[in-house]
C-alpha cells in the first residue's frame, strides 16, 4: 500500500467487546457544533480535517462499516494553544469515550508498550553517541489495517 507499513490494533481479546457508541458521539458532535455558530472555529476545525485528509493520515469512510464486530465512533474536539502571539489548533480524538455499560476503545486496546519518556532521555545520556530522527515523519509511513478502521471512526 503506497510504500507504507500496514499495522494492526493490539486487541486485548475479542474486538466484539467494543460496541457502536454512534449515538455518544452524535451527542458529542451536536455539542461541537454549537461552537460552530462561531464561523473561525468551524473554519479552523474544517481546515484541520482536509489537512488530515491531504496528507492520507485519513480518508472519509464509507457509510456502511466494513466491520461491523468493531465499529466505534471517536468524539473529538479542537484544542487551542496559544504560545505568544502565535495561535495553533490541533484536533483530539476521545478514546476514553464509550456508551453506557460498554467498554471505551482505550479498555480493549492492549497498554501501550512505548518505554516511559523519562527512562528513554536517561538512558540517552549513558553512551557518547546517539542519533536522532523526525518521529512524526516516520509515524506517518505507518498505515492502519483495513479491518480495524471501523474502530477508529468520527462524524
Amino acid at each position: 500500500m503506497d510504500g507504507r507499513r500496514v499495522v494492526k490494533f493490539p486487541w486485548k481479546q475479542d474486538r466484539t467487546l467494543l460496541s457502536d457508541n454512534y449515538n455518544v458521539a452524535s451527542q458529542r458532535l451536536k455539542c461541537l457544533q454549537k461552537k460552530f455558530k462561531n464561523t473561525d472555529f468551524q473554519n479552523i476545525d474544517t481546515e484541520i480535517m482536509q489537512d488530515y485528509i491531504d496528507k492520507n493520515q485519513m480518508e472519509i469512510g464509507s457509510e456502511t462499516p466494513v466491520n461491523e464486530s468493531s465499529t466505534f465512533y471517536l468524539p473529538h474536539h479542537a484544542v487551542k494553544k496559544q504560545k505568544n502571539q502565535n495561535v495553533k489548533y490541533r484536533i483530539v480524538f476521545d478514546r476514553s469515550s464509550h456508551s453506557p455499560g460498554n467498554p471505551s476503545l482505550n479498555e480493549v486496546l492492549e497498554p501501550n508498550l512505548l518505554p516511559e519518556i523519562l527512562a528513554t532521555l536517561l538512558r540517552f545520556r549513558l553512551l557518547k553517541r546517539a542519533m536522532i530522527c523526525d518521529g512524526n515523519k516516520a509515524f506517518l509511513q505507518l498505515t492502519l489495517s483495513e479491518e480495524d478502521r471501523d474502530a477508529i471512526r468520527f462524524l
